[in-house]
């Protein structure tokens, strides 16, 4: 078996500062821990650290990191304020508010007071300390009070500071040693085979509609990966041999490119295999590079499912899973997002690895046994296609921006850091976060930039914002009839439409609506509610109870925080039979 944890940060850099926080705030919980708990263990494991993220991870300092800086300031301005509430308010509340009592007071307080906020952002600090940390007496002091000061506030963040720059030596130092070890991606996670030539994304998906201008972009691919290869050098020592494209997203120029550049292991998801071969328990060789392929179930498993689990439910069904699957299996997943959503994420982590000792975990240069594969059709890890970076009207217009402005001035640095996948991911359908109008905002500002540098008028495409709040409505794929039992699965719920409302700085404490649609029921889930729905109204007007069990109208079922519901056509007076036709994309 082989494991890699993908970490991952795109360039937050903006008006010469690290404008968002997430570098520093996975520092303290999770780049650290990730590494530290996989030693301890006879566990072979594998690394991937992004250019983007090793980069800042370097410079972040009190000056640097804008988040910070404002935390430091004794006065803020109402827009300062404002933007570090925002950033406060997006935190999973379940686990990293609840666990504290103040912290929850304070979160949902109305009318702060100086000294409330004061003790509101160190409460935000303690919630990301991650295992290490909160072992430490020092923490640990902080951790036994309810107010602190505002020098405990800035003698907190030095500390944690000082702590950030000590991850990356040690990932070295354990690769060093033999512990781990660390692959990397090209400079600023771009999709490479939309940069070789944005034709890949049809011959993933003939359906998908492409900008209305592009032209290759294969200087700027290859000077992707030639920059990363050379971060990596320079903070471990050589050149990698092994690269992680970003989102999984390979061509058979990407390959090829790689084998050009030295590098002669990559990755991809199932998906993309399954266009041409049908065993994704062997590694192949395409045009001398090693291709291992993620088994998407067990990866996604771990990443969103078990967070759901109690943890030994989870270890043992993970083991059972593996040992019914032959050949050689490859799990790689998001290492530092899905812990926020677990209640014990480092007890599942010290028990995930002590089942894997009794495997045969290699690493990936070590595997030997491959086939040879003769074709490869463009795709990533999400559904075997770019869908999720290009196609609709606002990831397009992206796009355009950038070839509008590489039309017009050919080179700059500053184009690289737009082509990172993120900026595309936020853009237009299928995720959403509070700080989607910033992410327009660097995107567009890297590319004014641009002008700026050279002396040229900016455009007026560049200034008008390719962002607009909206209600996110996702419709459902194909007909689905999940189970409700009151055990909510990832799983039966994978393709279901989603009604989702950006409520600003309260985004991603609203719960989300699932649905889906069958010949005879509608299907309801809502995620972390904490209503409880005690009568329902049948299409007489009457009542009818209807708490845990099934009644003559309606079925539900209570699962921890999450909610599942099955209406039946007769309650709800749909020809469902005609809407689930039309509902689908």
């Amino acid at each position: 078996m082989n494991l890699l944890w993908h970490m991952h940060q795109p360039f937050y850099y903006y008006k010469s500062k690290i404008y968002l926080p997430w570098v520093f705030l996975h520092a303290i919980k999770d780049y650290y821990d990730m590494a530290n708990i996989a030693s301890k263990y006879n566990v072979k494991v594998s690394f991937n650290l992004t250019p983007s993220l090793l980069l800042q991870l370097d410079e972040i300092d009190e000056n640097k990191d804008y988040f910070l800086s404002l935390l430091l300031k004794k006065n803020l301005e109402n827009n300062e304020k404002e933007y570090v509430l925002n950033i406060i308010k997006s935190v999973y509340v379940e686990t990293m508010v609840k666990p504290y009592k103040k912290f929850y007071f304070l979160f949902n307080k109305n009318n702060l007071t100086q000294k409330d906020f004061n003790d509101l952002e160190v409460f935000y600090l303690l919630s990301w300390c991650g295992e290490e940390l909160k072992k430490r007496r020092f923490i640990q002091n902080y951790l036994n009070k309810e107010s602190f000061t505002y020098e405990e506030k800035e003698e907190l963040i030095f500390y944690l500071l000082e702590f950030v720059k000590g991850i990356i030596p040690f990932y070295k130092i354990l690769q060093d040693i033999g512990k781990i070890q660390i692959t990397t991606s090209p400079f600023s996670h771009p999709i490479l085979p939309l940069l070789f030539n944005m034709e890949n994304a049809k011959k993933a998906n003939p359906k998908v509609v492409l900008p209305k201008i592009y032209f290759p972009l294969k200087d700027d691919a290859f000077m992707h990966i030639k920059k990363a290869k050379e971060i990596y050098k320079k903070f471990f020592g050589f050149y990698p041999k092994a690269f992680w494209p970003a989102e999984g997203g390979i061509s058979e120029e990407v390959i090829d490119a790689f084998r050009d550049e030295g590098i002669n292991i990559t990755f991809s998801g199932d998906d993309v295999l399954k266009k041409v071969e049908s065993d994704i328990y062997s590694p192949y060789e395409y045009n001398g590079v090693k291709l291992f392929f993620r088994d998407r179930y067990l990866s996604d498993l771990i990443g969103f499912n078990y967070k759901y689990f109690e943890v030994d439910d989870a270890v043992n069904h993970f083991k059972r899973e593996i040992d019914n699957r032959p050949g050689n299996i490859t799990v790689i997943l998001d290492g530092e997002n899905a812990w926020e959503y677990y209640k014990n994420p480092y007890q599942f982590l010290h028990k995930f690895y002590e089942m894997l000792e009794s495997k045969n975990t290699k690493f990936f240069d070590e595997v030997e046994s491959v086939k040879k594969l003769n074709k490869i059709i463009p795709g990533s890890w999400i559904n075997g296609d770019f869908n999720t970076w290009v196609g609709d009207e606002e990831k397009n217009r992206a796009w355009e921006m950038l070839f509008l402005s590489k039309k017009e001035i050919t080179d700059d640095e500053n184009y690289l850091y737009v082509e990172g996948s993120d900026w595309f991911w936020w853009y237009g359908r299928g995720h959403e976060s509070v700080q989607n109008e910033i992410y327009d905002e660097i995107f567009r500002n890297y590319l004014m930039d641009v002008f700026k540098k050279h002396k040229k008028k900016i455009p007026a495409f560049l200034v008008i914002k390719n962002f607009h709040k909206k209600t996110y409505f996702v419709p459902q794929k194909f007909i689905l009839t999940p189970r409700i039992d009151g055990k909510t699965n990832f799983f039966e719920w994978v393709g279901a439409g989603e009604i989702k409302e950006n409520f600003g700085a309260l985004a991603g404490n609203i719960p989300k609506i699932y649905y889906a649609i069958d010949e005879k029921n509608l299907y309801l889930r809502i995620d972390d509610s904490k209503y409880e729905f005690r009568e329902f109204k049948n299409v007489k007007g009457e009542i009818v109870e209807a708490v845990g069990e099934r009644r003559e109208f309606l079925r539900f079922t209570l699962k921890g925080e999450n909610f599942e519901m099955i209406l039946p056509s007769e309650i709800i007076k749909l020809e469902l039979n005609e809407i689930y036709k039309n509902w689908f994309v």
